[in-house]
């Protein structure tokens, strides 16, 4: 049986101290956190390639993603361009941040985000192309503009200001927000074939053994809470901590 009292632990000391529960006093452990973050050699390339994919290499000025759906009005004439670059430039900048968190959280948690941001580049060249049927696609593509912004880093990434702004472009403009979508969807399959080839191809992964051994060894006799901030991730560890597991139980919450 398992009880669950939902208060402060310093509320839960201070009147519940002397309350037992059957025969047994109410437990406090002493909270020691340990924090996994996994040093396979593999995967700090993997990273590299990764970052260099995304953000470009340093040696490259013009290199990494073209995210043409962020700052689209830099496709248009040059005075109104510039007024986009450094908007372009902020954002790319933090959703950059943003997957390379969800990178560090797990490989799932970031081909997710792959995945979304592939059907959001989809989204702009339907558009650009003329392709775009506003009631059939529009609520199909609002989950994944939805589903990477959920820390606030694309708020003003709104599919339906960047149709007004795309049918404002020329036919040229147009053609060069398709060619940077293609571009981009080239790099992005790249990107999730090699964190797929890690995933299946490795025998483990790094992150999940280094917890693994820190659950059968040093927290055998303690119940572990497990804090991650992506859903994916959490499913990708019960996924992975069940396998071949006898007398372990957990649940995601």
């Amino acid at each position: 049986r398992e009880v669950l009292i939902s208060r402060t632990r310093d509320y839960i000391q201070d009147n519940y101290n002397d309350v037992k529960i059957g025969d047994r006093e109410i437990k406090t452990p002493d909270r020691v956190p340990h924090l996994v973050t996994g040093a396979d050699s593999d995967m700090e390339e993997l990273y590299s390639k990764i970052i260099d994919k995304v953000a470009g290499k340093d040696s490259e000025d013009d290199g990494g993603l073209n995210l043409p759906y962020v700052g689209i009005g830099r496709y248009g004439e040059l005075e109104e361009a510039e007024d986009f670059e450094l908007e372009y430039r902020n954002a790319s900048a933090l959703l950059v941040i943003l997957l390379f968190k969800r990178l560090e959280s797990s490989l799932r948690a970031f081909e997710n985000s792959v995945d979304s941001l592939m059907e959001r580049e989809k989204a702009i060249r339907k558009i650009a192309k003329g392709e775009w049927n506003q009631s059939r696609d529009r609520e199909n593509v609002l989950h994944y503009f939805d589903s990477m912004d959920d820390e606030g880093v694309l708020d003003d990434a709104d599919i339906d200001e960047i149709q007004d702004a795309v049918d404002r472009l020329g036919q040229d403009q147009r053609m060069e927000i398709v060619q940077d979508v293609s571009e981009d969807l080239t790099a992005l399959e790249n990107i999730k074939e090699l964190a797929q080839d890690y995933l299946t191809q490795e025998e483990q992964d790094a992150k999940v053994e280094e917890l693994r051994k820190l659950i059968k060894n040093d927290l055998a006799d303690e119940k572990v809470l497990i804090f991650t901030q992506y859903i994916p991730t959490a499913e990708y560890l019960f996924e992975k901590l069940s396998e071949n597991s006898s007398g372990t139980t957990g649940r995601i919450e």
